[in-house]
């Protein structure tokens, strides 16, 4: 399992999700830029809402032998539209209040779905949700949109793929390829 393989379960997520209109991983500051691995609803009018965004996330990575094992911080932010459609045609009457209780409910099917669908392709031990409580953080009145955003703070565990590469010491130039090494500093020699 990858970053990359993670970001694009989120991105499929959204994709199949008939409520929510955009895919996003990278800075908080790119929602206005249009990258690479966005997916956006009909692609016609730019980035349609509700949207998901991925930050940048966190790891900490076990190595055992050949086991690599990953726990990744990541923060899911979850935007709607204040005061109108992001379709450009309507105004949206929902209050603050309301949308954040529409984002809550998309944050858990979301998450809820992640963790579904990881255990199904990887198996139960491989790609999942921690046991860390989720950390939900709303706010509104957000960057030139006037967003409506739900900050999720939550832990996923997956198991790495196994590197491959064995040092051939032997085969090197000496004095490098002597076990154990030297006490010389092979730099200023």
């Amino acid at each position: 399992m990858t970053l990359t393989q993670i970001s694009n379960l989120f991105n499929a997520i959204v994709q199949s999700y008939v409520d929510m209109g955009f895919y996003h991983y990278g800075w908080t500051s790119d929602i206005n830029v249009n990258t690479q691995n966005n997916f956006t609803r009909g692609t016609g009018r730019g980035k349609l809402f509700p949207a998901l965004h991925l930050d940048f996330p966190s790891e900490t990575v076990q190595i055992v032998q050949k086991n690599v094992r990953s726990t990744s911080r990541i923060v899911l932010i979850f935007t709607e539209t204040q005061g109108y459609n992001s379709d450009g045609n309507s105004s949206d009457p929902r209050s603050v209040v309301e949308l954040h209780t529409e984002l809550k409910r998309l944050a858990i099917a979301v998450l809820n779905e992640f963790n579904r669908l990881s255990r199904q392709f990887t198996g139960r031990d491989a790609l999942a949700l921690t046991q860390t409580p989720i950390n939900f953080t709303y706010d509104a009145n957000q960057n030139n949109q006037r967003l409506v955003r739900l900050f999720c703070e939550a832990e996923i565990f997956y198991l790495d793929d196994c590197p491959d590469f064995v040092s051939d010491i032997p085969s090197l130039d000496p004095p490098f390829n002597v076990l154990p090494p030297s006490n010389n500093d092979y730099e200023l020699e």
